[in-house]
């Protein structure tokens, strides 16, 4: 992790967050063909407690600008897919290893309406 990453991490804990919800989603165990294979898409966050949906919006784009989270259009009611690249995934080992993950109080997703 270079010195702009970490500003970057430390200067948005949000951040963080996002990439931990959207790991753990695709890493679930789900029903899928038996010729599905690779990495699993999660269905976009909706909203999350005590963050307003603008500022969830802009976290997205910015970890997609980054190259930590990448996105894909799907037919039918999912719409967004997301996943987190495997840079976003060293963050994430990365800031675990420097002791930092108890920083980050997790935020669970809301339920859509």
């Amino acid at each position: 992790m270079d010195e702009l990453d970490r500003q970057l991490l430390a200067d948005h804990p949000g951040w963080l967050q996002i990439l931990q919800i959207y790991l753990d989603l695709t890493a679930e165990a789900i029903e899928r063909p038996a010729d599905e294979t690779g990495i699993r898409w999660a269905d976009r966050i909706p909203s999350l407690e005590e963050m307003p949906a603008e500022e969830l919006s802009i976290i997205h784009g910015r970890l997609i600008a980054v190259g930590w989270l990448k996105f894909q259009f799907e037919v039918g009611q999912s719409g967004l897919m997301y996943r987190v690249t495997s840079e976003g995934r060293s963050q994430l080992n990365l800031n675990a290893k420097s002791g930092n993950e108890g920083r980050f109080a997790m935020m669970s997703p809301q339920a859509q309406p």
